[in-house]
């Protein structure tokens, strides 16, 4: 089986039409990873992530926070229940303000950030106070009393991410009933997919034929998935169609009747 990982690494066996379970997505270890977890991949790009993870035992109400979640999680579809005793969900709230380079710039608009100097001859680096002015097509910034566009050099930003996250993080208030010592997760998530490629090969004597089944599985959901087992569905999941909204400017010049005509002509689907 091949399978690609969104690193893009590759790994090869063989599966001779057989069921896909008990083949493993392998990952890195996590803080907090799964103690077992069953992945099932659809063959729209959809896929379902179920796992078991440790709970202290403890009883009354209190937060917990699951970090691994993937990155293309769909946040309707989280499901939370405990294992061995009673568990009552009070929220659950999904993270997904990943902290990127221009998330962090546009966290910073009309606030100080430092531009690194470099020395052409020593090499040494000196940060110069700059003042982010707008991002509308590109980076104009203000610094020595000057209006500067584009980068001018590495940006240096203050020890704060603004909130931001650097993986999605998931937290539940919860309450735990005696007993309780573990969490059964549940989610769909996009960025999963698998296709079939079959070879046939003939006997010698031309009596009988060999046919071999290879899945490969792509892993485009930002986080690392190492499945206990991995199910493979050739059916996809209904989705309902997401409207696309039509462009204000279509609507200020054309007016509203060829607005509607036009709304009525783009397709459901992204």
């Amino acid at each position: 089986m091949s399978r690609r990982f969104h690193r893009r690494r590759h790994l090869a066996a063989a599966l001779i039409l057989g069921p896909a379970a008990l083949l493993p997505i392998r990952a890195e270890a996590e803080t907090g990873a799964a103690k077992e977890r069953v992945v099932t991949v659809f063959s729209n790009g959809l896929g379902q992530v179920w796992e078991h993870r440790a709970l202290t035992p403890a009883t009354g109400p209190r937060d917990v926070v699951l970090d691994g979640i993937s990155k293309r999680a769909l946040a309707e579809s989280v499901s939370l229940a405990g294992t061995a005793g009673d568990l009552t969900v009070r929220s659950i709230s999904l993270d997904t303000n990943l902290l990127t380079p221009d998330r962090l710039l546009r966290a910073h608009l009309g606030k100080q950030v430092g531009v690194v100097k470099v020395h052409p001859t020593t090499g040494e680096e000196r940060i110069v106070p700059a003042t982010v002015v707008s991002l509308a097509g590109g980076v104009v910034l203000r610094m020595d009393g000057r209006l500067v566009t584009g980068m001018p050099g590495r940006l240096a930003f203050p020890d704060d991410t603004q909130g931001m996250v650097t993986s999605p993080t998931l937290t539940a208030s919860i309450e735990a009933g005696p007993g309780t010592d573990g969490l059964l997760l549940s989610y769909m998530t996009d960025g999963l997919d698998w296709r079939a490629d079959y070879t046939a090969t003939l006997a010698a004597d031309g009596k009988a034929m060999r046919i071999e089944a290879w899945a490969t599985v792509e892993n485009g959901t930002g986080v690392d998935l190492d499945a206990d087992r991995l199910r493979l569905v050739a059916g996809q999941v209904n989705r309902p169609p997401q409207p696309r909204p039509v462009a204000k400017t279509m609507r200020m010049t054309a007016g509203p009747e060829a607005a509607m005509d036009a709304a009525g002509a783009l397709p459901l689907r992204e």
